[in-house]
């Protein structure tokens, strides 16, 4: 299972670098905003994959853009992504 996640802009200052990644866990359910992500946006778009762990339960998560669906989704590390 996987869950979709935004990448949220703090303002619309064209100069303002700040925002937060918005995502509910897959394994427990929580959502959460997460500042760190938001640093890894470009990456993420480019196809290139975040683990990062849930704080709440400690599973290993992975973020990913999907071009098919276009957007962020966020799923299980090593898991495949069955809906």
């Amino acid at each position: 299972m996987r869950t979709q996640a935004y990448f949220i802009e703090h303002c619309n200052f064209e100069n303002c670098d700040l925002g937060t990644f918005t995502y509910t866990c897959p394994h427990c359910k929580e959502s959460m905003d997460d500042y760190e992500i938001w640093w890894k946006e470009d990456e993420i778009w480019k196809s290139q994959p975040f683990n990062f762990i849930c704080p709440y339960c400690e599973t290993a998560l992975m973020v990913s853009h999907d071009w098919e669906e276009h957007g962020y989704f966020v799923e299980e590390f090593g898991t495949p992504h069955i809906d």
